[in-house]
């Protein structure tokens, strides 16, 4: 057994115990102060296991809510180093023409976030192929990723991150071809009523950043009314709502995102093993996806050690699963780091930030 957040939060044993409130660290520092929701801080260790670190005498990580704020705070210089920020893709183009910050997208290839339109296979018309094949190729990709996102995200093909190793390069981006889909669409047997209708559907969106799901969501709506898909977006108010309906089956189409981590066994092969589909588990198998090969092929890569070998597997899985389209990739986005000129060493390795910061340091001779 264990406790759970939720306990911790609103259980009286808990609420207040200082298993809730007293933060640990596995870091080269010590926690001496916190305001709850606010910030953070932690001076340095000085018997850290290796002589001399950390460099840096405190850090104090600071929590702002607004992402409008956050852009604020690094660009007045309250906050020295951001990762995984959520701020619009218009604030980190901003952000780069700020001559006393680096604004990179370097590593945190260990990551690995991939954006896609899930369908929920159990229902009609998202259980024959041909329909989802259709509405990949009816989303101009090229679109979303040049004026929708400034041209930061990239493209995605298929559900290992091009980043990773294990990518297989040689499979069908679905480019934009409104004519395949609407014969696709027909040969489904959807014809178009007198409106130029052939069915209506619901769309879900994870509710996060907003350049990542909700503006791709907005866009898919008069694109797929194009092919005759009449789309009704249905947004949720929190994270807890949308992770409710999905997880438990209730949606049509919706678009999310996942990482890939650092191995497809830990953040791939949970959304298409038959044997993830378990609901009222968000981030599993939610739609729905069946195919006994993809199984056979993960299972297999799982518990081969020949990376050669383990490579081939995944091939094969990637090219399956761009054909059965149970979802339909989007885009990357490279996750930003934002930090002043100044700090040096920043961890911009395949974990980026999430890396050990204990060779970070000042440039005391920079302007």
């Amino acid at each position: 057994g264990g406790i759970t957040p939720v306990a911790l939060k609103t259980h009286p044993k808990y609420r207040r115990s200082p298993i809730t409130t007293n933060r640990v660290t596995s870091s080269p520092r010590n926690h001496t102060s916190k305001v709850a929701d606010e910030k953070s801080g932690l001076e340095r260790f000085d018997k850290f296991f290796r002589p001399g670190r950390p460099y840096l005498d405190s850090m104090v990580f600071v929590i702002i809510a607004d992402r409008n704020a956050q852009a604020l705070a690094i660009s007045r210089g309250d906050v020295q180093l951001s990762g995984f920020s959520p701020i619009s893709l218009q604030e980190i183009k901003r952000l780069q023409e700020n001559p006393k910050l680096t604004v990179t997208q370097s590593g945190y290839q260990g990551i690995g976030p991939l954006y896609w339109l899930e369908f929920n296979m159990r229902k009609a018309p998202f259980s024959d192929v041909r329909v989802r094949q259709a509405i990949a190729y009816a989303i101009d990709k090229e679109f979303i990723r040049t004026k929708l996102h400034r041209g930061i995200s990239r493209q995605a093909i298929g559900p290992i991150a091009a980043e990773s190793p294990f990518f297989e390069p040689d499979q069908n981006p679905y480019d934009l071809d409104l004519a395949k889909a609407n014969k696709l669409l027909d040969e489904a047997g959807l014809k178009p009523n007198a409106q130029g209708i052939r069915f209506t559907t619901r769309m879900d969106w994870t509710p996060a950043n907003r350049d990542h799901y909700q503006l791709v969501a907005e866009y898919m709506k008069p694109q797929l009314q194009k092919i005759g898909i009449d789309v009704q977006l249905r947004p949720s108010p929190d994270f807890s709502t949308w992770a409710q309906r999905i997880s438990n089956w209730d949606f049509d189409m919706g678009i999310t995102a996942a990482y890939n981590y650092g191995d497809p066994t830990i953040g791939v092969a949970r959304t298409y093993m038959s044997t993830n589909i378990r609901k009222g588990v968000i981030y599993s198998n939610t739609e729905g996806y069946v195919n006994p090969k993809v199984d056979e092929l993960l299972q297999a890569a799982a518990a081969e050690s020949d990376q050669m070998q383990r490579k081939a597997l995944y091939s094969e899985f990637q090219k399956i699963i761009n054909k059965d389209v149970p979802v339909t990739f989007l885009f990357e986005v490279p996750i930003t780091t934002i930090y002043d000129k100044k700090l040096q060493n920043v961890p911009l390795g395949i974990w980026g930030v999430l890396s050990p910061m204990d060779a970070v340091y000042w440039d005391k001779t920079a302007n």
